[in-house]
Formats: structure tokens, sequence, C-alpha cells
């Protein structure tokens, strides 16, 4: 039986490409300009990368963040059941009760291109059409870990960024 929680340790793993590459890049700037780029290359080497990947980045991260905030999230492959607490929800679900599984991946998964790549959820739809979303905020090598306990074989969908909304 495998348990899951957000902790602050998987939300650090997630943002450490992001926080690591910009912390470089600013360092870069410090040392090496001093503050003295002009004003219209600032905003290109800042803005640029800012728009592309730190603000979708950030976007995503609080999605998975919110969609899972409070969760706790087990997987019993002994009873073949799912359980999945929050504030307001407490399932149990069976393995017999899933009719499908969709794992959603960013593209660029482990190039280290972006820092997005790595966010990515399974929706797994249970007796007809309810389903339940469970993102790597929460679960962390979610592949492993929940994609190949899952009785069917998730259907892969590749999005730029792997947005819920």
């Amino acid at each position: 039986m495998k348990q899951y929680k957000i902790v602050f340790f998987q939300q650090l793993s997630l943002l450490s490409p992001c926080l690591l590459r910009y912390s470089i890049l600013g360092g870069i700037y410090l040392y090496a300009f001093r503050f003295t780029l002009p004003y219209p290359a600032l905003l290109f080497v800042f803005l640029v990368p800012f728009s592309l990947d730190i603000l979708p980045t950030i976007i995503v991260h609080i999605q998975y963040l919110l969609k899972n905030w409070g969760a706790s999230f087990t997987i019993d492959t002994n009873k073949k059941m799912l359980y999945y607490k929050a504030k307001d929800i407490d399932l149990k679900i069976s393995f017999d009760d899933i009719t499908g599984v969709q794992a959603v991946f960013s593209y660029g998964r482990r190039t280290g291109k972006f820092s997005f790549s790595r966010y990515r959820f399974y929706r797994i739809i249970y007796n007809g059409n309810n389903e339940l979303i469970v993102t790597c905020a929460l679960v962390d090598n979610i592949e492993n870990n929940l994609g190949e306990l899952l009785p069917l074989k998730a259907d892969t969908k590749f999005m730029v960024i792997a947005f819920l909304y």
C-alpha cells in the first residue's frame, strides 16, 4: 500500500530546473554586466524567458497544487482499491470500477529544455463519467508509482504544456 500527500520536497524537485536555470542566468547577468545592460536588451534577456518558460511553469504548478491541495491518495494493490481524500471529497474506487485512464504529458519531457516539461497528470475515469485527476505534485514519479499499478493501460496524450484547464 502506497500513500501520497503533497510535500515540500516534491514541490522543490518539480520547480528546481526553473529555479536553478534562472538563478544561474541572474548570476551571470550580475557578474558580467553589473546592471549595465541597456534597457531594451534587459527586457529581451529576462522578459522572453519569463514569458516562455517561467510563467507557464508557475501557472501549471499552481494549478496542480490547487487541484490536489490537502489531499491524501492511497493505492492498495492487495485490495485493488484507490483511496482519495480531500476536504470535501472521500473516494474509494475499486480497480474494477475504472473504465479509462488518460496520461497527459507536457512536450519536451526529459529534454531539459523547458522547466514545465516535468509536469504531467493522470485522469482516472470510473463508474461511467466520473473522473479523478491525480497530478505529479501529489504523486512523485507518477508513471511508475501510479501508471504501472492501474489495471488499464493509459491512453497517452501530449500537450505543449499539460495545463489542467
